[in-house]
């Protein structure tokens, strides 16, 4: 999917918030200590969240794009996809950055994690599984970025776009069909409890997203999937930023920044 077949991009970052796509409830603006952070949440690979990442990025024109990827996996991306993820790094050539990642600091945030909520062995057993099923996720992307998406299937680069929406149509109706699907998602989550594991791996990346954020200099604009921002958000505060209102004022005053 390119810029041409989601629509033009809003002339001033004041105008953002005037397309159903982009609300602000899909956005969270922190102050940190060394610049301003824009969190975007996304559905993965949805139109009305490709044409979001696109139209904040070009309008803001931050010094940095942060993407909810593990490093290895960003060569791939910056291929170029029809998701969202590669859509933020192809509309700026700004720097960018793999916040996802599954290194030392993930390692340290998952033992603290761990140490604070005391999982059973069985927990703990998945909460491994699930760290090297993303591990051999983002080798496979790395691989592919090399040898070519046809060698190596790729999870995270492949997950596909709802086929209702394929052919884009007005924003007001792709934007419903994205709020519909968030509802959905959100209204099985809260019927089912979360499996431990999988709540202790994402308070780690998450704690470990917000850390990289943290230690951006300058303005920052960061895409993460809607279950991710307020995780990450609260963690900057405690980290020292100030969560600002969303509102056209305020994103205007951010792209000046």
């Amino acid at each position: 999917m390119t810029t041409d077949d989601i629509g033009a991009v809003p002339e001033s970052p004041a105008a953002l918030l005037d397309d159903p796509r982009v609300q602000s409830d899909h956005l969270r603006l922190l102050d940190g200590p060394d610049g301003v952070v824009v969190l975007v949440g996304v559905v993965h690979d949805h139109p009305a969240s490709v044409y979001r990442v696109d139209s904040v990025i070009r309008s803001l024109d931050p010094a940095t794009v942060a993407v909810e990827l593990p490093p290895l996996a960003l060569p791939l991306f910056e291929q170029g996809g029809d998701g969202e993820m590669s859509a933020a790094l192809a509309a700026t050539d700004a720097d960018s950055a793999a916040i996802d990642a599954h290194g030392p600091r993930f390692l340290a945030a998952l033992a603290g994690e761990i140490r604070d909520r005391s999982p059973g062995r069985g927990t703990v057993g998945r909460i491994a599984s699930n760290a090297l099923t993303v591990g051999r996720h983002a080798l496979s992307c790395r691989l592919a970025s090399v040898f070519g998406r046809d060698r190596f299937p790729t999870p995270l680069a492949d997950e596909g776009i709802d086929p209702d929406i394929e052919t884009p149509t007005d924003p007001a109706t792709v934007a419903e069909h994205e709020r519909r699907h968030l509802s959905r998602s959100f209204s099985v989550l809260r019927a089912f409890e979360r499996p431990a594991a999988d709540e202790i791996v994402d308070a780690a990346r998450e704690r470990t997203m917000a850390r990289a954020l943290a230690d951006t200099d300058d303005s920052v604009v960061a895409v993460v999937g809607f279950e991710h921002l307020d995780g990450i958000a609260a963690e900057l505060r405690d980290r020292g930023a100030t969560s600002l209102s969303v509102d056209a004022t305020s994103l205007s005053e951010c792209a000046e920044k």
